[in-house]
């Protein structure tokens, strides 16, 4: 009994001495072991260290050890800034099947993820017209040699990929972010547009390793831009690759991501899709369903890219998804293109392959695809196999 006892006052004793200590989160300051605390913010400290800070990042843009990735219309669509950032872009030893897209060249980079700079698109563009005119032996410059306009699902990537690898010195430029906000704006002054499009195609085409032709896809999405681009450069050829509309919608319509960009439109339809409904005596209301919508969007395109091919001296061909699929029409097309020198080997070698995965797996012919009776009945109404 009495052992109980003092067990039971030594406890008593402990708890009432360590609720009496002062309780610390962190040590209390003394002149050697006190515990400094980062008192940066705590989004800052969630980035790399910028290796460049300090230094004038013209001189990088300038130089060319900075590239352009990405160029911004402001909300006024009175101001144009292009946004640069390290990277290496050699496609001479690339296999184009696993990395088919630009930004696959810059996505890794921690630069380019948190410490890209923006400048004035034209004020650094001049800057640098004016560097390369003094530099012409470790700066290069190329115009672009063709446009790749393409529907959805049209076999865009393996052409791009195939004509990577037809000559070491070929570059493609595939689906570049830099060109969203300049072939989609509607409503920005057109000077503006035709000035930020000769910018972005100088950086695009402005290398520290010697370049040959320069083939320049475009998403899907902006075709939209496509009198932009013919005015901008009239001399320049361009193709739009299309594929059995009823394949094309399917294949939108079995996407998740893809039926709600296209399907989206309908709520927000561009001033071309409204102008193309005006013509069919349609509004944007009749556009239920996706399907629709869709539909809707292929037939605007097309209808701008038959637009463009009346032009006088236009220098646009629609090319027909099989055709990539047979060496024969892919030479013609090549030739058109003017490509020269072509290594058939290689060429042969990404036409085997899934284009666009970034895998290069082995392609594999596709089985034979249901058609909807929603994805028929819009493509009747809109007359897309017309």
């Amino acid at each position: 009994m009495m052992f109980l006892l003092l067990v039971i006052l030594f406890y008593l004793h402990h708890d009432a001495k360590a609720t009496s200590s002062p309780v610390f989160l962190r040590s209390p300051k003394t002149e050697n072991t006190d515990t400094v605390l980062d008192e940066s913010p705590l989004v800052a400290q969630q980035f790399s260290k910028d290796l460049y800070q300090g230094f004038d990042k013209r001189t990088f843009v300038k130089s060319g050890k900075f590239k352009l990735i990405d160029v911004q219309i402001s909300k006024n669509e009175d101001e144009v800034m292009g946004h640069f950032c390290e990277f290496e872009i050699d496609q001479r030893d690339v296999d184009p099947s696993m990395a088919p897209r630009y930004s696959d060249y810059y996505g890794e980079s921690i630069n380019c993820q948190e410490h890209a700079v923006a400048f004035p698109l034209h004020e650094i563009a001049q800057e640098c017209r004016e560097f390369d005119k003094v530099n012409t032996g470790t700066i290069y410059n190329t115009n672009p040699s063709a446009f790749i306009l393409h529907q959805p699902k049209s076999g865009s990537t393996l052409l791009s990929n195939m004509l990577t690898v037809a000559r070491p010195d070929t570059f493609v430029v595939s689906e570049p972010a830099a060109l969203r906000d300049i072939l989609k704006c509607e409503n920005c002054d057109r000077e503006l547009q035709i000035q930020a499009l000769e910018d972005t195609m100088y950086f695009l085409g402005r290398s520290r390793i010697p370049l040959g032709d320069m083939y320049i896809k475009i998403s899907s999405q902006y075709t939209i831009g496509l009198s932009l681009i013919r005015e901008t450069f009239p001399e320049t050829k361009w193709i739009y690759l299309t594929r059995s509309p009823e394949i094309v919608l399917q294949k939108l319509m079995n996407s998740k991501n893809d039926r709600r960009i296209c399907g989206g439109k309908r709520f927000k339809p561009t001033k071309a899709m409204k102008r193309y409904l005006s013509i069919l005596g349609k509004n944007a209301k009749s556009l239920i369903v996706d399907e629709k919508g869709c539909a809707a969007d292929l037939g605007t395109t097309m209808s701008i890219v038959k637009k463009e091919l009346r032009q006088k001296n236009s220098r646009g061909k629609i090319v027909d998804y099989n055709e990539l699929l047979d060496l024969v029409s892919i030479k013609e097309l090549f030739s058109f293109l003017q490509v020269s020198s072509s290594n058939w080997k290689k060429i042969e070698e990404q036409r085997r392959k899934t284009a666009n995965t970034g895998k290069g797996n082995q392609w594999r012919a596709e089985s034979s695809m249901y058609i909807t009776l929603q994805v028929s009945d819009a493509i009747s109404e809109f007359g897309l196999n017309v």
